[in-house]
């Protein structure tokens, strides 16, 4: 029972820092200029870590600059407006077994750090503000 607890008190303070650190988002450019990278990706590597995913979250960008996806147990919505800019990312609290979780931490903890991208057919990378490779994605 104590792990469930701090496992929700994990993933709340996770969600409470992603809506906190809304107002200092970084901002995305894409290495061509084109516009957001619009479709359905799947994760294929945490290229920080060069690890594969246990899970396979997704990530959909959509024409009207929102963006959504499932991060390996929860969903989770947000903007990727026109500038480009990742917004604030929203997210339901269901609980999953701690292997799944991990995951999902992994990959919103990521995501929050996304600075900029880069899109080459049907590959995509999010990385950070030095230009880093954070995560990797296939259509």
């Amino acid at each position: 029972m104590r792990f469930v607890r701090l496992r929700c008190a994990s993933v709340g303070c996770l969600l409470l820092l992603l809506v906190a650190c809304s107002s200092t988002t970084p901002r995305m450019d894409a290495n061509d200029g084109t516009a957001p990278p619009v479709g359905e990706w799947s994760l294929v590597a945490f290229l920080e870590h060069d690890a594969r995913p246990t899970v396979t979250p997704t990530l959909a960008v959509h024409s009207d600059g929102t963006l959504a996806g499932d991060a390996g147990c929860n969903r989770y919505t947000g903007r990727w407006a026109p500038s480009p800019t990742l917004g604030p990312l929203a997210a339901t609290r269901r609980m999953c077994p701690s292997e799944v979780m991990a995951v999902e931490d992994r990959f919103l903890a990521a995501l929050s750090r996304v600075a900029g991208w880069r899109a080459d057919g049907d590959r995509l990378w999010l990385t950070d503000a030095s230009g880093r490779d954070l995560l990797a994605f296939a259509r």
